[in-house]
């Protein structure tokens, strides 16, 4: 289960996110399709997903199987999963053309491509980047069988960490992952057979990953980042970051139910709760 946790992680931290099974003429649809790989074609984004998946040890045959959503359904049922919550938070067509806009900027996507280096980093076992992806798969566990977490201990410069702040508070980051987190964690229990998100039990069971998702995610982000985004271009994110269309966006996009595709992935490996 811990690896598993990990890859879902991965997924949700390099995916653009995903594009509904609607009629090619749905303008919106083409639109939200547009951009959500205006960064990255439609197969660099499976290989990148498909190297996470072969970098971990994964039963041989719920890997097989794996992969092959991946391959064939796994970008579908994301996409779908965003066009909804895109529609549903009404996002307009014109606030999809700025975010497509500030994704096709050449200095966005020059900045964007050291996302890369963070994969590479964990891939070969670097000791900053791998022990923070690893803590949070450790301190996951740890909450799952109820006990106490590792926190994060960073030690940067005072004002790379200013910057950093300021760059994951605007990326609205907090935001995603605490609500995809909490989603993710409320369906899994609710596989285990204790109830949906709203029962006592489970919103006992969800309190400290809310927790820990809201205090110790930012230093986590941070040690991974750490060296591969200078100061002003972690400032050059905060100015396009901080506009309307940007926050109406990413808080569409924190709405987002990640739950049903971990679901799904759960049970495309065979994996019984």
């Amino acid at each position: 289960m811990k690896k598993f946790l990990l890859i879902a992680l991965a997924a949700m931290m390099m995916v653009p996110a995903a594009y509904a099974k609607k009629q090619p003429s749905d303008p919106y649809h083409e639109k939200v399709k547009e951009l959500l790989f205006a960064g990255s074609s439609l197969q660099e984004t499976k290989e990148k997903m498909e190297a996470v998946l072969e970098s971990k040890e994964m039963d041989p045959k719920a890997a097989k199987k794996l992969k092959k959503y991946v391959t064939n359904e796994l970008l579908d049922d994301l996409i779908g999963i965003y066009e909804e919550a895109l529609r549903g938070g009404n996002v307009t067509m014109d606030e999809l053309d700025y975010m497509i806009a500030y994704e096709r900027a050449d200095s966005t996507k020059l900045i964007n491509s050291k996302s890369n280096v963070l994969v590479e980093r964990i891939q070969q076992g670097d000791s900053t980047a791998l022990y923070a992806f690893e803590l949070i798969g450790e301190n996951i566990q740890k909450m799952i069988n109820g006990k106490e977490i590792t926190p994060f201990a960073i030690d940067v410069d005072p004002e790379y960490e200013k910057a950093f702040h300021a760059y994951y508070t605007a990326s609205g980051t907090n935001e995603l992952m605490e609500n995809y987190m909490e989603n993710v964690f409320g369906s899994l229990f609710k596989l285990a057979g204790m109830g949906d998100d709203k029962t006592e039990e489970v919103q006992q069971k969800l309190a400290p990953f809310r927790k820990f998702f809201s205090e110790e995610l930012e230093p986590a982000v941070m040690l991974m980042m750490d060296g591969i985004y200078s100061t002003d271009e972690l400032n050059y994110y905060v100015r396009n970051m901080a506009t309307d269309s940007y926050q109406h966006y990413i808080k569409a996009m924190s709405n987002a139910d990640i739950g049903l595709l971990i679901g799904k992935m759960l049970k495309v490996m065979g994996v019984k709760m």
